[in-house]
């Protein structure tokens, strides 16, 4: 939902991520050269290129009419999805991971009802970018509850087999004891890292950020550590 002057809203129809708009129009007439425009922006000037709108509903509020609509033009390549595609397919991933090596992608599988964790399209972009360099990804977590639980909210939240296109595994094991004691120094001493996590080579770390109620914004530094 995004909710801006004409610069803001002409970005998101320009780069093809809106997918539905919303006007409201009132029974006054405004304006002058230089008045405040909905959509500014560099403009569309060329028929082929303009947003044409389906789906539309009109409905009368007051005095006032409300308009909403389908954005018709929408260009895989500008969503998020697709610029994500774009930005790992540029990557070196092989530089990191050589061919036939394992690969963990280290995710957080999220809580029942969770709906703040990584989209799994997401996640199996990253999957298909690692396997496509010709390593071999799996998507993994440490355990958090008991172990088949963790599994079956993972499942339940998206992140599965046959969603990720690769094993979506435990790093630790099913009981949370499989791990290596390795001295990480002072001040933290010996640690016990998930095996899974601890024999790859290289991984991938994909966090997502949120409000954290202990440490006010939980991200990638926090993540890694309780992988």
């Amino acid at each position: 939902l995004v909710e801006g002057g004409g610069e803001v809203n002409a970005s998101f129809l320009l780069a093809g991520l809106a997918q539905r708009i919303a006007f409201f129009y009132a029974p006054k007439i405004i304006g002058g050269r230089d008045a405040k425009k909905a959509v500014a922006g560099e403009g569309l000037t060329r028929p082929e290129d303009w947003l044409r709108l389906e789906q539309a509903q009109w409905r009368r509020l007051g005095e006032d009419w409300f308009l909403t609509a389908r954005v018709q033009k929408f260009d895989y390549r500008e969503s998020l999805l697709g610029r994500l595609a774009a930005a790992l397919a540029r990557y070196p991933f092989g530089e990191a991971a050589a061919d036939g090596e394992v690969v963990p992608i280290k995710i957080h599988f999220g809580s029942r009802g969770a709906i703040q964790t990584i989209r799994p399209a997401f996640v199996a972009a990253a999957v298909e970018a690692v396997a496509r360099r010709g390593a071999h990804p799996f998507v993994t977590d440490t355990v958090r509850m008991l172990g088949h639980e963790y599994l079956a909210v993972a499942n339940r939240n998206g992140y599965n087999q046959a969603s990720m296109g690769c094993p979506v595994l435990l790093a630790d094991g099913i009981f949370g004891n499989d791990s290596v004691e390795v001295d990480a120094g002072p001040p933290v001493g010996i640690q016990s890292i998930a095996s899974a996590i601890h024999d790859a080579p290289s991984m991938v770390v994909m966090s997502h950020f949120k409000g954290h109620i202990q440490a006010g914004f939980g991200g990638a530094i926090k993540h890694l550590a309780m992988g």
